[in-house]
Parts: structure tokens; C-alpha cells; sequence
């Protein structure tokens, strides 16, 4: 009798669930799967914090899968979800953290992805006095790296699981004659900023995130086809990747997949 397939739990964006879903290699048994969360929002910031009444979220018309994200951003369940999905892998990527973040006068930390900001939640009585802080700042940073400490005592109650990155960079070029902005808004109405700010957060992100867990497994394409796609079809953006990325994503995964037990 073979071996049931490897479970994988996925913190990522639909860069990756793109590239996997489009590129013609679909995740094979997906034990755990969230969006829109950043590590500095991943988990409660001290034990003990209050999350928000889940009842908000059920109540939202919203997609399921986004009200499972929501859910999970607001009540802080996912390390409880990863203990019992049990994974042997864990794929991630950082494209998440482009949104500013969101701190409530409880402690609980937010990240204020399209999602939440299209949900309404934010002017709900449980979000009010939450104070924006800004991705690009010092202090967004320095939430992040306490994040990022959290998860790694996450990940060691997971000691059998396998960490993958998905690592990339915003596109710098679009495929054909279409020019990418030198500086946009994140969300509609926010204020503008420079995309190459943004590309060397998402590298420094990066590099930090191996440099605590050196063992960690990259998925990359190679850099040439790193390229924004002007017929996407949620339109042209830094991470809205042509389909030869895609395939080279899904290929590189399909080799891996291979090494899974």
C-alpha cells in the first residue's frame, strides 16, 4: 500500500496559489490554507490578548474563504490550526505584507489587507481606535521581527514539518511594450509610494525570514521572467506575473514535491 500524500498547510497569497493553480500543478493535499495574514499579525502579540468575536465575521457577505481568513486574522487561530492539521510542509511567501498594519488598543495586531478593508470591519465598535502603522515604517519592522519571533516558537512545535519559501521580487518590467508606475497605492485612496520601496522590503523580508530558518527550502524562478503580465486578468501590477512564471513556479514545486514523503 503507498504512503498517503504529504499534508501541506499554506500561508501565502494568490501569487503562489496562482502559480501552483495556473501553472498546471495543483497543491496534492492541502491540510491547512491562509491569506492576507502577515507574520507580525500571524499570532496574539502577548498571551492572554482578546481576539474579536468571530460573530462579525459570519455575519459579513463575503466569500467563505474570505471569511475563514478574516476569522483567522481576527481570533488568532492559526497555530491552533496548524497543531492539528499536522503538517509536513509549510509554504509560504511575504507578498502579504505590502498592506500597513493595524494595532488595537487591546495590543492585537492587524494587517489591513483588501480584505478587511473591504469587509467594513474597520468601522465596526470591535476595531474602533485601531492606529494605522505604516509598512514602509521603522516601527512596521519592528512588529514584524516579533512576529517573525513567534513563529519560529510556532514552528517548533511542528518538528517534522518542512518549510518552503516562495521567493520573489515586485516585477520591475512588463512583458511587452506596457510600462509599469514608479509609484502607486497600495489600496484605493491610500497614499502613493514607491514600488522600489516596496521590491527591497519584500527582499529584506526575505532574507531575514532565511536567515532565522537556514533551512528552509526556496521555490524561485529565475529572474528574466519576473514580469508583470498586462493581460492578467486582475490587471497589470508588480505581482501579477506572466505564465512563464507560473510554469517555472509549478515546475520547481512539482520537483520538490518529488522529495516529499
Amino acid at each position: 500500500m503507498s504512503a498517503p500524500p504529504a499534508r501541506i498547510a499554506m500561508l501565502a497569497s494568490c501569487v503562489t496559489r496562482e502559480a501552483l493553480l495556473t501553472g498546471g500543478r495543483p497543491l496534492r493535499s492541502l491540510a491547512a490554507n491562509y491569506a492576507r495574514i502577515s507574520l507580525a499579525s500571524l499570532t496574539a502579540p502577548f498571551p492572554g490578548c482578546p481576539g474579536i468575536d468571530p460573530g462579525i465575521v459570519e455575519r459579513l457577505d463575503r466569500p467563505a474563504a474570505v471569511r475563514h481568513w478574516l476569522r483567522a486574522e481576527l481570533c488568532k487561530t492559526v497555530p491552533h490550526a496548524l497543531a492539528e492539521a499536522r503538517p509536513d510542509v509549510l509554504l509560504l511567501d511575504f507578498a502579504e505584507e505590502r498592506f500597513d498594519l493595524l494595532v488595537l488598543p487591546s495590543g492585537l495586531i492587524l494587517n489591513a489587507s483588501l480584505d478587511l478593508v473591504e469587509s467594513g470591519l474597520l468601522e465596526t465598535p470591535a476595531l474602533a481606535g485601531a492606529r494605522r502603522v505604516p509598512r514602509l515604517s521603522a516601527e512596521a519592522w519592528d512588529l514584524w521581527e516579533a512576529g517573525l519571533a513567534r513563529f519560529a516558537a510556532l514552528a517548533t512545535s511542528l518538528p517534522a514539518c518542512r518549510i518552503v519559501l516562495h521567493r520573489f521580487r515586485w516585477a520591475r518590467r512588463a512583458q511587452g511594450t506596457a510600462v509599469l508606475p514608479a509609484a502607486l497605492a497600495i489600496l484605493p485612496g491610500q497614499p502613493i509610494v514607491r514600488a522600489a520601496d516596496h521590491d527591497a522590503l519584500l527582499g529584506r523580508l526575505q532574507d531575514r525570514f532565511l536567515a532565522v530558518f537556514p533551512g528552509t527550502q526556496v521555490l524561485e524562478a529565475p529572474p528574466e521572467l519576473c514580469l508583470a503580465d498586462p493581460e492578467h486578468r486582475w490587471g497589470l501590477s508588480p505581482l501579477h506575473f506572466v505564465p512563464a512564471y507560473h510554469r517555472a513556479i509549478a515546475e520547481t514545486w512539482h520537483s520538490l514535491e518529488g522529495t516529499l514523503p
